[in-house]
């Protein structure tokens, strides 16, 4: 456990147990931190935790307190309960998972590899989450949530309390097992045409479109499929569904 009154770096460190660390200022790094156990940061909602070296190896760690918060690991990250005042910054070689409530006041960007799942599926409560690589996502928020660009090599699933809509372009190459357009009969590689007789040209437009329905509203989708033209129903989900 450590303390200190103003910033802190943190040197290499392989520690084998747990880690818990608490400044009153920056908390960043000059080397590499290994840790087995469960990490605990604490740096104040006012102040910036930047521990992005690539050679970090985490087990699960958690914010208690920090502005702008930037963590990057080896391998798979878990994310305990954690309070964010600013912005959330995830890059691993493996799974994001959480154990925890995550509270992330500004933008949420999360990068684990295409080949790797991340799993939020706690009683998150996001404003905007962006996936810049990662296979199988899986979102939960308690209240609305705002899609930043994204690219999703596997399924999307995203269930709100709230009001669902995008700020870009969202990139999805699976279609997720159980959701409205799987039970539609969607595929990966389906390009929607339109909507209920309205074209679809821009992801801007289907965000539009899809925030003027309700949950368990049913939809006509004219899409393309290798060329073919096809009309599919599709219901919308809800929370719970």
């Amino acid at each position: 456990a450590l303390n200190d009154i103003n910033a802190l770096i943190l040197g290499a460190s392989t520690v084998s147990g747990t880690l818990g660390v608490t400044t009153a200022g920056a908390l960043t790094q000059s080397g590499a931190v290994s840790v087995a156990g469960a990490t605990t940061l604490a740096a104040g909602a006012g102040n910036n935790i930047t521990l992005n070296n690539v050679g970090n190896d985490f087990g699960t760690v958690g914010i208690t307190t920090g502005n702008n918060v930037a963590l990057t690991d080896a391998n798979a990250l878990n994310l305990a309960a954690s309070l964010v005042s600013g912005t959330l910054n995830v890059t691993t070689n493996g799974a994001i998972t959480d154990s925890g409530n995550l509270v992330v006041t500004g933008v949420t960007t999360l990068a684990a590899g295409a080949g790797n799942n991340i799993t939020l599926d706690n009683a998150n409560n996001f404003s905007t989450v962006a996936v810049t690589s990662g296979n199988n996502v899986a979102l939960n928020d308690i209240n609305a949530l705002i899609l930043g660009a994204s690219t999703v090599s596997g399924t999307l699933g995203v269930t709100t309390a709230g009001a669902l809509t995008q700020s870009g372009a969202l990139t999805i190459t699976g279609v997720t097992s159980g959701s409205g357009a799987d039970k539609a009969g969607l595929v990966a590689g389906d390009v929607i045409v339109s909507i209920d007789g309205n074209a679809i040209d821009t992801a801007a437009q289907l965000g539009s479109l899809l925030r003027g329905h309700k949950p368990r509203d049913v939809l006509q989708i004219t899409l393309d499929r290798s060329g073919s033209s096809k009309i599919v129903s599709a219901q919308l989900g809800s929370r719970g569904a």
